[in-house]
């Protein structure tokens, strides 16, 4: 399994959400010094060797979505949309649009999502929640 290169892809399907002002979400392949909301970036990956009988390699990633300022209502109902199980503004349908990123997985999914809440990035208070992607090598 290619963590750097299934990362990459990550960003790239979140790439290619279309938000609902018809602009299109900013996918970035590693964690941003200075993000440009509303954008979504692997903020974390956690892996297992081999754990299952057939040897299979599993990874855990945590993508990041921001969408601007914790008090902007605008943020909020951004985030309702980017969180949603499907439609043209949902990154969980986009992510799952290729359930093997291209080949460099077996398969993945959308497990759940966390946050809805301030993160600090680069010392600016962003407004987001994470996704919990499921890979397998």
């Amino acid at each position: 399994m290619d963590i750097k290169n299934i990362r990459a892809a990550l960003a790239t399907a979140a790439g290619t959400v279309v938000l609902p002002d018809g602009t299109r979400l900013q996918g970035y392949a590693r964690v941003p010094g200075s993000p440009d909301p509303p954008c979504a970036y692997p903020a974390q990956s956690d892996g297992t060797y081999g754990d299952t009988l057939d040897d299979t390699v599993a990874a855990t990633v945590t993508l990041r979505i921001l969408t601007g300022r914790g008090e902007d209502e605008a943020a909020q109902e951004l985030l309702d949309a980017l969180l949603a199980a499907d439609g043209p503004s949902s990154v969980r349908a986009a992510i799952e649009s290729d359930p093997t990123l291209g080949g460099l997985c077996s398969d993945l999914a959308v497990t759940g999502w966390s946050g809805y809440e301030s993160y600090d990035v680069g010392g600016v208070e962003r407004y987001g929640a994470e996704l919990t992607v499921e890979v397998l090598g």
